[in-house]
């Protein structure tokens, strides 16, 4: 019984919340920050998680803003539990209007973000402009495995991430890219009724 309850308590999801703003907003943003990566980079000799580090500036984004809402989602690396059991070891946080209202951890449901549609879906305001951000390594035009180090068997591609931001917004505002190479003909037909305005570097 004892090992049972370390079982459960290990893949517990924890979802905080506190006096809940309304949910009349300006705005909604989606941070999408993978980091099941090497996304390691060095200066004067130290060392620095860059996946990390953004994932804490979109903290303070959510924590000033006054008059939106910032969904953040940190994609990291699995671990297994026991060997066999897999771990909830990608984080979320929700803040609308300044205050944290909701976070926790969470599943992959295959390469794409579907488990993040799932979380933003339920709680998302209706109003203001849609807003999705994503920070990573390059997106591949065609069918790539191995783009998340600890689940290599998932395909993620251009095609899945036009496919899968459908499943938050059927039309952004504006969608941005910080990755290499995706500001190309390819991603931005792909994104055509997903959003209103890319922002994304061809290099």
């Amino acid at each position: 019984l004892s090992l049972l309850l370390v079982l459960f308590s290990a893949c517990s999801t924890v979802n905080k919340t506190t006096d809940i703003p309304s949910a009349d907003v300006d705005y909604t943003s989606v941070y999408m920050i993978h980091g099941d990566a090497n996304y390691t980079y060095h200066e004067d000799g130290k060392r620095y998680d860059a996946d990390q580090m953004k994932v804490e500036e979109a903290i303070k984004r959510g924590k000033a803003a006054k008059n939106g809402e910032v969904f953040i989602f940190h994609q990291k690396p699995e671990r297994k539990r026991f060997l066999f059991f897999p771990g909830k070891d990608r984080e979320w946080y929700h803040y609308r209007k300044g205050k944290l209202i909701g976070g926790g951890s969470y599943s992959p449901q295959g390469g794409g973000f579907a488990a993040e549609a799932e979380l933003y879906s339920s709680r998302a305001s209706d109003n203001g402009r849609k807003l999705f951000l994503y920070f990573g390594h390059e997106i591949p035009s065609k069918a790539s495995f191995r783009y998340h180090n600890s689940k290599p068997q998932f395909v993620f591609n251009t095609e899945i991430f036009s496919s899968d931001i459908a499943m938050f917004e059927s039309m952004f505002d504006l969608v941005l890219l910080s990755t290499c190479n995706n500001g190309n003909p390819y991603m931005a037909s792909m994104l055509t009724d997903r959003s209103e305005y890319l922002v994304a570097s061809p290099r």
